[in-house]
């Protein structure tokens, strides 16, 4: 591994600082998120005291009237609470929706919300039902029937609507208003699309006829196993008590077969309609800031009326940066709620009877903007450092690697054809690279300075030994004029032997010195090699 990918691989260590900033992040947004909380916790608590005991702002009719029907769906016995009795909701009773748009009256389910728990179902047998949906926007009451029925049968097109003969499939709507009194109105259609409801008056001489019943309005469609009838009620015509009853015909005239929340025989109410007063959804807006929603539900759950603002957030439409939402990916934890929520009881004057629940949510883009805007200075910081910190260690690797490679070339080419090279680069830096380099010069000046002690002991050793040399060969030419004894002969001729070979090194270590100063200062010619070979 070279000495930049080392050295780049070491940078890169720096990348922990984004980490430990991205942990920061995440510290800072559980203490913000504990803080809000605590905050919204306080908020809750304030509205539901202020609602303590109002139950004619949560209930739109606390108390049954007077003249209630005779089979109440809660009775109420003597001596107890009534508005614990109200809050327990009898077979019969109908918990409207709090819907936050209103339906278009067209006779399909697609406008309303999918509960499934928000249904409730009548009937007097497996062949004989239909479920019921109710909702409550802006003061009016909207109804959503889906009625079972094997062979649905229109009134007759043209006839007179109080004509039995001409009867067909008839639903009729049966509600108290406000004093207490009970009045009925039916639905009928000679066909799919929208429907009337009538009521039935009786003039001063015992006629009946059916008038139209203009504030009511609705639609009445076929369905694969039935028909279904959508419907819109205005909130001020009704009271208390409220109920549907399906009369059922397989043949125009026959006689029905009649089940619903009305009485067969005189179509007053069973059930109440459990439905909050108007004045509580502006009760809730008073307290409605950008980012809040409130709700107020029953003890059981059920919405009773809402205000939401999670969408009005102040700099609404500004979406986060591009970069913002890169470091979200590594801040955010997986499943984490961008919402806040606060429930809080709301109890009666007893402070003891529960008579409903309040619910705050809040959304959590203030303190996420807070903390994308620290982690965002933060992550730039910590990311140009690292950048900064890893490019500077890349651009030093390179100036290191650029001087090593330099004291590389210079280590290998410090032998030429003339000598070692003495001279050295980065000897004049003040580094350990300068120190190494001056240690090489040092080694190479004295390895200069023995290689040409080398090169000139020839030429010393054949001054010295010349001298000697002939004294040893004039010493045996002197012997040899004497008289010696023939064993002495032998080592004279021995000795003469050894001056001469001497003399012939000194002569050939002459020649090699003068033949390597001849091709020193000889001129280079460029020849054909093969040709020698």
């Amino acid at each position: 591994m070279s000495l930049r990918l080392k050295l780049l691989l070491l940078g890169l260590a720096t990348l922990i600082l984004p980490w430990g900033g991205c942990q920061y992040a995440r510290e800072m947004e559980s203490a913000l998120r504990e803080g809000e909380q605590s905050s919204l916790q306080a908020v809750s608590q304030t509205i539901a005291a202020s609602l303590q005991g109002r139950t004619d702002l949560l209930y739109r009719e606390a108390l049954a009237p007077p003249d209630a029907p005779e089979a109440p769906a809660v009775p109420v016995p003597p001596g107890a609470d009534p508005v614990r009795a109200f809050l327990n909701p009898g077979p019969y009773d109908l918990k409207p929706l709090a819907l936050t748009a209103a339906p278009l009256l067209d006779g399909y389910p697609d406008d309303w919300p999918h509960d499934p728990s928000a249904w409730a179902y009548f009937g007097k047998d497996d062949l004989h039902r239909f479920g019921i949906l109710t909702g409550v926007y802006e003061r009016m009451l909207y109804v959503l029937l889906e009625v079972r029925d094997e062979h649905p049968l229109f009134d007759a097109a043209g006839t007179n609507t109080l004509d039995p003969a001409t009867f067909g499939d008839r639903v009729w709507l049966g509600f108290e208003d406000s004093g207490g009194e009970q009045h009925q109105v039916f639905l009928a259609a000679t066909g799919p699309g929208s429907v009337t409801a009538r009521r039935i008056e009786t003039g001063e001489y015992g006629q009946q006829n059916a008038p139209i019943e203009p504030r009511i309005h609705g639609a009445w469609q076929l369905t694969g196993h039935g028909y279904r009838i959508e419907l819109r009620v205005p909130m001020s015509m009704l009271g208390n008590g409220f109920g549907v009853l399906v009369d059922d015909r397989d043949a125009r005239g026959a006689d029905p077969v009649s089940y619903g929340t009305l009485g067969s025989d005189d179509l007053h109410t069973l059930g109440r309609l459990i439905v909050a007063a108007p004045e509580l959804a502006s009760y809730l807006t008073q307290f409605m800031q950008p980012g809040l929603k409130l709700a107020v539900t029953t003890p059981s759950g059920r919405v009773l009326a809402r205000a939401d603002a999670l969408a009005q957030v102040s700099g609404l439409g500004s979406d986060p940066p591009i970069l913002a939402r890169l470091y979200r990916r590594f801040v955010d934890r997986p499943g984490a709620q961008p919402l806040l929520e606060s429930p809080a009881p709301i109890y009666d004057r007893d402070h003891r009877t529960l008579i409903g629940r309040l619910e705050v949510t809040q959304t959590a883009t203030g303190w996420i903007r807070l903390r994308d805007h620290a982690l965002m200075r933060m992550l730039n910081f910590t990311l140009s450092t690292s950048a900064v910190a890893v490019t500077a260690m890349f651009a030093f690797a390179a100036w290191l690697a650029v001087r090593l490679s330099r004291l590389r070339r210079a280590s290998e080419s410090a032998l030429t054809r003339s000598g070692l090279v003495t001279s050295f680069p980065e000897t004049d830096s003040r580094d350990e690279l300068g120190d190494v380099a001056r240690s090489f010069s040092t080694l190479l000046q004295r390895l200069n300075e023995y290689t040409s002690y080398l090169r000139t002991l020839a030429g010393k050793l054949a001054h010295e030994i010349r001298t000697p040399l002939t004294i040893v060969r004039s010493s045996l030419d002197n012997l040899e004029s004497e008289q010696v004894p023939a064993s002495a002969r032998a080592y004279l001729t021995r000795a003469r032997q050894g001056s001469e070979r001497l003399s012939a090194i000194l002569i050939a270590m002459g020649a090699a010195t003068r033949v390597e100063e001849a091709i020193g200062s000889a001129e280079r010619v460029s020849f054909d090699l093969v040709a020698v070979l």
